[in-house]
Formats: structure tokens, sequence, C-alpha cells
């Protein structure tokens, strides 16, 4: 692992790469499963070498079927250019980066960390990072959620009184 790798916690890695425009969950997940860690997506992305490789994409899972057998060891998922160049661009000054969230008041939970809200965790493809501006402790599970409005199992809650019980 190179110095970006050493220097990084890997929760900071997850953050600095959710603020890539262009990489969402689907593709994190990909080069997560083909590198192993935040902080390895980082450095492989600091040698031309390894942007060769984000380049090509990781590989994608045509199934188990034998009669694809060809088409999966040569089928792989490009990244868009722009996408690469932000995580070059991150892997070269990530300190800068974490920088700019906290001047921003902003701390964030990454999919796994313990306060993650298990809710969010159960969906199909939960959001990676969530960046939180006040206490992240507010996003568990008995946190009052404004907005939510489920009358089956709130029916003391009515539009024109716009109070709850």
């Amino acid at each position: 692992m190179t110095a970006i790798g050493q220097r990084l916690e890997e929760r900071d890695a997850w953050a600095i790469l959710a603020l890539i425009p262009g990489l969402g969950p689907a593709t994190f997940a990909l080069l997560l499963a083909e590198n192993h860690t935040a902080r390895t997506i980082l450095d492989v992305a600091s040698t031309e070498t390894g942007l060769n490789r984000l380049r090509r994409g990781p590989p994608v899972d045509r199934g188990s079927d034998e009669s694809n057998i060809d088409l999966r060891a040569h089928s792989r998922r490009a990244i868009p250019d722009a996408v690469i160049d932000g995580i070059r661009q991150a892997g070269l000054r990530p300190d800068e980066r974490l920088g700019r969230l906290k001047s921003a008041g902003l701390s964030f939970v990454t999919l796994e960390d313990e306060g993650y809200p298990e809710r969010l965790r159960a969906i199909e493809e939960p959001p990676w990072v969530l960046f939180v501006r006040g206490e992240p402790s507010a996003l568990a599970v008995g946190a009052d959620c404004r907005g939510r409005r489920d009358p089956a199992a709130d029916r003391a809650w009515t539009p024109d009184r716009g109070t709850d019980k």
C-alpha cells in the first residue's frame, strides 16, 4: 500500500470516494469487490498502471451459466473517464477533501459503521456514505423523522390540525 492508503482510515477513504460525481453505489461496490478496500482504490489510481486497470473497469458477473463462460472472462464494466479522473484527483489530495468536509461542518457515517441506520441498510442499494450536519446519532432508529406520515400508524395526525397525537 502506498502512502495514500497508509495515512487514511478506511472510512475516510469511503467518504472521499463518495464525493466523486458519478461514482454511485453499484460502481463503488464493484470497485470494492475487486480492490478489497477503498484505500486500495485510491492507491491504485496513483499509478499509470492502476489508472489503466480502473479504466477497464471491474469484471461484470454474467452468472454461472456455462454458455456465458467466454463472455464472463472478457466482460468488464467501463468506468467513465470523469470518474477515473475524480478518483485520481481524490487520491492526490485526500487530506484537502476531508478538510473541506470538516470546514463545512459535516461528519459522515458509512455503510460499515455501527451508527448506520438499520432500516436504510436493509434497502436494495443503500447509500454507502451518509453526510450529516449535526449529531450522527440522530440517525438512530428511535429518532424523530419529520415529514414521515403513516396514517395507519398515527391515526391522531390530521392535515388540518398538523400535529401529532
